[in-house]
């Protein structure tokens, strides 16, 4: 009799094992599902990058500026933080932070006078979305030249759907302008390797609809 109900014992164990593996790999399944459709999220989200979402003509606002679409055949946009933007957001990392006065005054000399802009691109090979194979160029709007810069030699990042395999390559680069610029500029982004430009126009501290 102690023999039979250590057997049951053992099967009524080896069950409850089974069923929690099988709840663990039901659990997992989902879990991957779930981030199989960020990735195909994400992966549309830079695709659409050069569609209608970024149509020529199109106005967005950026930090407080506005920036118009004016070409788009590349898989490029770009976010603009005007000089007064950043002395806002170091000023409020150093209130976080707790820093003295001179620390504070010191990091605001470093800060670029004409702003910041943020270049984000894409492409369907690590070579494409590497920013060494991008040139960027900020004209006035009367074509005069202010700035031209080769793209860094920096490896992107990717997201991978694991159900289609699909892999897009995205990276993001950084360019500071100098000389303090409060009038609206050009700003062009081009593809080398696939022989394409985007162009954009940036309004400085203003909102336009």
């Amino acid at each position: 009799m102690r023999h039979l109900t250590i057997f049951f014992l053992i099967i009524s164990l080896t069950l409850l094992f089974i069923s929690a593996c099988t709840e663990s790999n039901r659990q997992t399944r989902q879990v991957e599902k779930d981030l199989d459709a960020k990735h195909l999220a994400a992966i549309q989200d830079l695709i659409d990058a050069d569609k209608s979402k970024f149509s020529i003509g199109q106005r967005s606002s950026s930090h407080g500026s506005t920036i118009e679409v004016i070409e788009n055949k590349t898989k490029a946009r770009i976010e603009y933080k005007s000089y007064n933007k950043l002395v806002n957001d170091i000023k409020k990392k150093a209130k976080l932070r707790m820093w003295s006065q001179n620390k504070l005054n010191s990091e605001i000399k470093l800060l670029p006078k004409g702003g910041l802009i943020l270049i984000h691109v894409s492409g369907n090979t690590i070579d494409r979305a590497n920013t060494k194979w991008w040139e960027y160029i900020v004209l006035s709007l009367n074509g005069k030249e202010i700035l031209r810069n080769r793209g860094s030699n920096s490896i992107p990042n990717f997201t991978t759907s694991r159900r289609t395999s699909a892999t897009e390559w995205w990276n993001i680069d950084d360019l500071p302008l100098t000389n303090d610029n409060s009038q609206p500029f050009k700003v062009f982004v081009i593809d080398i390797l696939g022989n394409k430009r985007s162009g954009f126009i940036v309004y400085p501290n203003m909102v336009k609809n």
